[in-house]
């Protein structure tokens, strides 16, 4: 791995716990359901962003949508055996009730949703992180 490949994957892993520390202090400070949702949606997806990236060979070409990115991570770690099917599930909720809350929705997001949502992006986002420490061949 290059030094420009290890500091990228320094800054994908860091953006992710940075955001679930967003969602966080979302939910301690009252905030809308809304954001904790799009924030919790945000943090699995940048680790999963890192990880596909990390995996595709020279000559694909890095997703540039959230839709192949996500079914990037499905071909190339779930259907592997790398990451279960948990996790994937996870990462498809995340991703539409993102696009829900964000685009569709007309009412408020109950706080349940929102609290549900953040423990899907810890899990996953643990998932890649303990992935990455187990010295996965990036």
């Amino acid at each position: 791995m290059t030094s420009d490949e290890e500091a990228l994957q320094r800054i994908r892993l860091q953006q992710a716990d940075e955001t679930l520390e967003d969602c966080r202090m979302l939910l301690d400070r009252s905030g809308s359901g809304r954001s904790v949702v799009n924030r919790a949606y945000y943090a699995a997806y940048y680790a999963a962003y890192y990880a596909v990236l990390a995996l595709l060979v020279s000559s694909e070409v890095p997703p540039r949508k959230h839709g192949h990115t996500i079914g990037l991570f499905d071909r190339l770690l779930v259907k592997t055996g790398e990451f279960s099917k948990m996790h994937s599930t996870y990462l498809h909720e995340l991703f539409e009730d993102r696009v829900e809350d964000d685009y569709k929705s007309l009412v408020s997001v109950p706080l349940e949703k929102a609290k549900e949502s953040l423990k899907k992006a810890e899990a996953f986002v643990a998932a890649v992180n303990a992935y990455v420490t187990k010295g996965a061949s990036f």
